[in-house]
Order: C-alpha cells, then sequence, then structure tokens
C-alpha cells in the first residue's frame, strides 16, 4: 500500500471482511476503530440472526461446498434446497425492491455471492441451517426461494469468527474509538479521520478511509428528517451506536446521496419490545409468521396482503405497512391450525392472547371489536375453498373480493384456540446512503470518486428499496467490503 495506512471505521461484519482481505493484500498498517465499548462492538451484525443468502446452483453444489459438514447423508435426505441462480437471486432484489435497485448493484451481490460465501468458508467460517423460513414436517424440511442458512452461533457468532479471523493476521478492533469527522487535504482527498479517543481527547488518524459505520437508524433526528415523522420514536432493533455521523460527515465534503434514503429496513416486533433492543434479547421479541394469518390492527381492520409472498420476501413490506396503523400497533391473529408453523425460536418467546372464540379473543385485546368481529367474519366468507393449502409452495388459496385481498395461505380462521399476538414495527438498518462505484469508492455530486474514501455495507445506498430479500444485507456488505479494500490496499 506504498506505506499508506488503512482506516476502517466500524466493526460489523463489512469492516472485519474489509480488513481481513485488504491484510491478504499485502496492507500491513490497518487500523480499525469502533465507538462502541468492547462489549457492544461488532455493529448490526451483532443482534442478526446471521441470515446468508447467496446463490447456487442445486442441492448437490452446497453439500460438495463443504459449508454443513456436520449434516449427515441419512439427513440431507429429508431436506429440499430449491435452486437459486444468480439470476434468481438478481430478481429477488429486484422484485422485493419494486424494480428500483440498481441494476448493476443487484447482480453485483448476486453474482458475488457464491465465491464471497467459498471465501468465508476457506476462512474457517461456520454455517448452519437457519431455523426460521423454513417449512417443516415430522419426516421432511424444505427451503425455498434461497435462504436456507446462517452463519454459526448466528450474528454474535460471526463477529467472534470474524474477530479470530482478524487476530490470525494480527488486527485488532481499537473499541471506544469513535470516528467524528473526515481530514482532507488541499486538494480534497481524504486523508484520514478524526477520533474522539477512549480518555476523551482527539486524535487525527491518517490513511485512505474505509467507511463502514453502518447507517443512522438509532438517530432519532435523521430518522425524522429523512424517513419522516412516524420513525421519530420507533424502537431500534439494532446497535444503539448506527447514529449516521460518518455519513453525515462524507455528505459535508460532498458525497453524494444515492437509494432509498427515506427507506428503511423493518421488522414485526412484540410491543413489550425494549426502545433499544440490548444484546442479550437478540432476534427474540421478532414476530414475522404473519403469512399464517390475519393481520389487523386497532380498528379491528386487515390493512395489508399477509400471504403475497414467502416470509423473508414480505416481512419487511408488512412492517412498513403497520407503522402506518394507529398507535403503530397491530395483532397477528392465529388459530390452532397453524400454530406448528410459527417460527420456532421467536414464537415460544410472547406471550399472546388466546381465547376458545373470536368474541372472547376480542376482549382481550385493544381493539374495536364489532369491526374486528365483522372483519374476521368477511374473511372467512372469502376463502376460496376449492384450492387446497400447501405450506411449501404459494399455493394460490386466496380470498375472493377483500381490498386487499390475501394471495396465498388464506384458510378460514375457524379452528380453536385462537390466539392475538400484539406487534409493531422496529427499525433494522436504512437503505439509503453514499454512492459508491464498483470499486467501493465514494462518489461526489458529479459522479467522481472521492480520493481516499471508500464504503461498504450499510452507508452505502442503491442496493435496496421498500423492501430486501433477507440474508443479503451481510452478503452485500461482505461483497462491497472486498472490493472496496482490494482497491485501497494498493493505492
Amino acid at each position: 500500500m506504498n506505506n499508506n495506512q488503512l482506516v476502517v471505521v466500524g466493526s460489523g461484519s463489512a469492516a472485519m471482511v474489509a480488513a481481513m482481505i485488504a491484510h491478504d493484500e499485502g496492507c500491513r498498517k490497518i487500523r480499525i476503530v469502533e465507538k462502541a465499548p468492547e462489549a457492544e462492538m461488532g455493529g448490526n451484525t451483532r443482534f442478526t440472526p446471521g441470515f446468508w443468502r447467496f446463490a447456487f446452483k442445486d442441492q448437490e453444489e452446497v453439500k460438495s461446498m463443504g459449508l454443513l459438514p456436520q449434516v449427515t447423508e441419512e439427513e440431507w435426505k429429508s431436506i429440499y434446497l430449491e435452486p437459486y441462480s444468480p439470476e434468481d437471486y438478481f430478481n429477488s432484489i429486484m422484485k422485493v425492491g419494486e424494480g428500483k435497485p440498481k441494476k448493476e448493484f443487484a447482480h453485483w451481490i448476486a453474482d458475488e455471492s457464491n465465491d464471497i460465501t467459498r471465501y468465508l468458508t476457506s476462512e474457517g467460517f461456520r454455517w448452519q441451517f437457519a431455523t426460521s423460513f423454513v417449512t417443516a414436517t415430522d419426516e421432511d424440511r424444505t427451503y425455498n426461494g434461497g435462504l436456507f442458512m446462517s452463519s454459526k452461533g448466528l450474528g454474535p457468532g460471526l463477529i467472534d469468527m470474524q474477530l479470530e479471523a482478524l487476530r490470525s493476521r494480527n488486527l485488532e478492533v481499537e473499541c471506544d474509538t469513535a470516528a467524528v469527522d473526515l481530514l482532507r487535504d488541499n486538494g480534497g482527498a481524504v486523508i484520514g479521520i478524526r477520533a474522539r479517543m477512549p480518555d476523551g481527547s482527539y486524535e487525527d488518524i491518517h490513511g485512505v478511509v474505509i467507511l463502514a459505520s453502518g447507517g443512522f437508524e438509532a438517530n432519532p433526528e435523521m430518522r425524522t428528517r429523512y424517513l419522516g415523522p412516524e420513525w421519530n420514536i420507533v424502537k431500534t432493533r439494532g446497535t444503539r451506536f448506527n447514529t449516521g455521523e460518518m455519513m453525515q460527515a462524507a455528505f459535508n465534503i460532498g458525497a453524494q446521496a444515492f437509494g432509498h434514503i427515506a427507506g428503511t429496513h423493518s421488522t414485526c416486533v412484540d410491543t413489550s419490545s425494549p426502545e433499544l433492543a440490548p444484546l442479550e434479547l437478540g432476534t427474540t421479541t421478532t414476530r414475522i409468521s404473519h403469512q399464517w394469518g390475519v393481520l389487523v390492527n386497532r380498528l379491528g381492520k386487515r390493512f395489508t396482503d399477509e400471504g403475497f409472498d414467502w416470509l423473508f420476501q414480505s416481512y419487511v413490506k408488512v412492517a412498513n405497512d403497520v407503522i402506518k396503523q394507529p398507535g403503530n400497533v397491530a395483532y397477528q391473529i392465529f388459530d390452532s391450525k397453524v400454530f406448528g408453523l410459527l417460527d420456532k425460536t421467536r414464537y415460544p418467546c410472547a406471550d399472546p392472547a388466546q381465547a376458545d372464540t373470536i368474541e372472547e379473543l376480542a376482549d382481550k385485546i385493544d381493539i374495536d371489536k364489532d369491526e374486528f368481529l365483522a372483519t374476521i367474519h368477511a374473511y372467512n366468507c372469502a376463502v376460496d375453498d376449492s384450492v387446497p393449502f400447501d405450506a411449501t409452495s404459494k399455493d394460490g388459496l386466496a380470498t375472493v373480493g377483500l381490498s386487499p385481498n390475501k394471495t396465498n395461505w388464506a384458510q378460514k380462521m375457524d379452528t380453536p384456540p385462537y390466539r392475538a399476538y400484539p406487534v409493531e414495527s422496529g427499525i433494522t438498518f436504512t437503505f439509503g446512503g453514499l454512492k459508491q462505484d464498483m470499486n467501493s469508492r465514494i462518489l461526489d455530486f458529479q459522479d467522481k470518486p472521492i480520493e481516499g474514501l471508500y464504503g461498504c455495507g450499510e452507508i452505502t445506498g442503491g442496493f435496496f428499496y421498500t423492501n430486501y430479500p433477507a440474508g443479503s444485507g451481510l452478503v452485500k456488505g461482505a461483497v462491497t467490503a472486498r472490493a472496496a479494500a482490494r482497491h485501497a490496499a494498493h493505492l
């Protein structure tokens, strides 16, 4: 690196991958700074289930990659992984993003997802089957739509593996060290960061900069400014340290804002969730099995199509619909036919209202009872009984004549007991950010690279709009981090 230092800002997965690969590319002067204390380092990655979406030809390729050596050949016989090509991945991003993601970026994630997975596996990263988004019976497990895997130990496990990879390269994360601004020379090139050190003093740290410091989801002021007033007091599911200072610092020197700045990854969470999620809770308060039931607001009315797609393609949109409801509150209603399909890692942690009749259930929740009963009655009358229910496919079992209709898995609500899970929308990360090129260089308002400045992960925009396919965020971070590291390491 011509004796230049590399400064990586952040300690989530994207930051770690950037540091690892920069070292592999020959860079030996690397400082990784993180404003969180050591106990809370790891960015949003620490809060995720570690879902990892990548393209693969078929189940045999997955087996040959050695990703899941703990799975026996006998166990593989009861598992079905639906093939998921790069084109399928690209289409997933474009579909849920309503055609708005930059196509070059969507192909970037899709085309490199398999290779970056192989690289991390070769580095000793370990994987496991995802416990969510699976349709399981006593005999078989089916994974549709490309998402079947998570990192071993979920998000915290991924960070632990990445820290081990850094230690093997004699690299470490400097915690309690907050980047607060960018340094530039007289020609406008970025030459480092200004950082607040653990003792409260300020230090100029010089070098080429890779920003991997996340979005602004934990900053109420920026949320209100960019996302709208309804996001002012929303609960934050991820790290409390993603407050957008370095994104703003880049804007201040002319970096181009790009992507869905007013868009966010949100998820339905239990209404009892704390304002800021502690690490020990993980994702246990998440409630995303909406497709198996009916979703109603406090007025007793349905407001979204619960079954328009698989959970991992639909849960963000559904949560974004929930926040528009009175009080940012809705109820997921299920009958006993589907209890066994609810997410087995999250719903057992809940305390739902339960009753033997819909009328009794209404009395146990804060809802307009008459409207709620009318809604359930109309829903049951609208279900097309001629179509069989099939939890392993988009079965086309729909309602007819409702607004909105439920387009798949629309079984009648008729088998007691009934349960109601109160949920609200919680924010995870923001979609918009800095504009980058295919080398992860940050671009100015003329689409020219800002010399010495790179970005990866959640701080960059243009990849996800409105919604995103679950498990693609960590992969986007790794792919963009690799590009940044490969280019920056050879300046």
